[in-house]
């Protein structure tokens, strides 16, 4: 497996498909979501999922702007001056968002293990997989609920709620 910081070419794989990102920014996490999603089925929703969820340990977990703290900050207008300071700062500035792409080739079948780990505090994830609990309308908090809508993956948390790992059936 591949280990090595986000550029802007799409990282080499090994020969078995795994690679590995180290990612830093909101630019970063889109562009190695789009990479990452490169080669699998419905690579597209694929990309947009692995989005929310890189975006989400970038934002809530590296830099710790809360649900309702980025609520309050987008409607005062100020949520980027904010996430643009915090990249800047210790000891946001130092942290990392660790993603694995891993091709799964036995055990219950075939497919692909995304795994997603921050540097942040961790969070109770159990309220947000919850789809019912989701409301559209919010200018944030349908991220986790995005990403299993768009792949009907299982998605799975661990540790202190600073890892998740998509897993997907090769279909």
């Amino acid at each position: 497996m591949q280990n090595k910081s986000w550029s802007t070419k799409r990282p080499d794989a090994s020969a078995s498909g795994d690679q590995a990102l180290r990612i830093r920014t909101p630019e970063e996490a889109l562009r190695a979501a789009a990479d990452l999603a490169h080669g699998c089925p419905h690579a597209g929703a694929l990309a947009m999922a692995l989005g929310e969820l890189l975006m989400n340990a970038v934002e809530h977990g590296n830099l710790e702007l809360g649900h309702d703290r980025k609520r309050e900050l987008i409607a005062a207008g100020r949520y980027d001056l904010e996430l643009a300071r915090r990249l800047r700062c210790a000891p946001y500035a130092a942290r990392r968002v660790v993603v694995r792409k891993t091709r799964l080739d036995q055990g219950r079948g075939q497919g692909w293990a995304f795994c997603i780990e921050d540097q942040g505090p961790g969070f109770d994830w159990s309220r947000w997989v919850d789809r019912s609990t989701v409301d559209a309308d919010a200018p944030c908090g349908r991220g986790i609920a995005l990403a299993q809508v768009l792949t009907h993956g299982e998605l799975l948390y661990s540790g202190r709620g600073n890892r998740v790992c998509l897993r997907l059936d090769a279909d």
